[in-house]
């Protein structure tokens, strides 16, 4: 896995001697859900943060941009292949044509496959969980995760190189969302993974390994509890956020 191997082999080879204590953590309650029903469900996501930050700000919240849709596609191509077979049914020929090149790119990659090809991957999973601060319901569809080890994110980028990919990673606060998504597991790894939508570097991954204890974390967190905080203070901005989901 050439310099991606340190931590990511390190969780791997733990992951793989301690298997059926991976496969049975008590810690969090998981399920499968069709989205509707967890778009629906009360419980409060990394996304109801974002959008409860602009209320706070007084900023615009703005509903799925074309981006949003094309990486949504993706996701589905690499890590749901059959539900992206109902999908791109629907959709037209030269988007479905491009989202099954990063696709295929992505799949084929030595790193990436090498990654899959090793633990028992949960992909797309609902996870639900209590904050540890306020005791508010929490969930989180994670793209992929070896409980308590790994946790892995897909975020497409019109970047083509992986320092300006972690500049819009802060700027997106990403460090939110890999916080937050750490919470239920104390996951000992974080890798977010950029996938290239460059003209230059389509389907080049950008692979960042996070540490638990990181600076990331740190920074995530304190935006985490937060605005958890102000949410549980205030019924206003709770009532704001659900009303921002329809």
């Amino acid at each position: 896995m050439n310099n991606q191997e340190s931590l990511i082999a390190q969780q791997l080879d733990e992951y793989n001697e301690n298997l059926y204590q991976q496969m049975n953590i008590p810690k969090v309650r998981t399920f499968e859900m069709r989205d509707k029903d967890y778009r629906n469900h009360p419980a409060i996501s990394n996304s109801d943060l974002s959008v409860a930050k602009k209320i706070i700000e007084g900023k615009p919240i703005t509903k799925n941009t074309k981006a949003f849709r094309k990486g949504r596609f993706i996701h589905e191509a690499i890590l749901e292949p059959l539900k992206w077979e109902k999908t791109k049914i629907f959709i037209p020929t030269v988007e479905k044509v491009e989202v099954e090149e990063i696709a295929n790119i992505v799949l084929n990659n030595p790193v990436f496959s090498e990654l899959l090809s090793r633990g028992y991957w949960k992909f797309e999973q609902c996870v639900f969980w209590e904050d540890p601060v306020t005791g508010i319901s929490c969930k989180a569809k994670m793209d992929m995760h070896l409980g308590d080890l790994i946790i892995g994110d897909l975020k497409t980028t019109r970047r083509e190189s992986h320092e300006d990919f972690l500049k819009d990673a802060m700027t997106f606060d990403y460090d939110k969302q890999v916080a937050f998504y750490s919470t239920p597991f104390h996951a000992k790894l974080f890798l977010l993974i950029g996938v290239s939508k460059g003209k230059d570097t389509l389907g080049e991954l950008f692979i960042e390994e996070i540490p638990q204890k990181s600076e990331w974390m740190v920074t995530g967190m304190q935006k985490v509890v937060e605005l958890m905080k102000a949410i549980n203070s205030d019924a206003s901005l709770l009532k704001a956020v659900y009303e921002a989901r329809k």
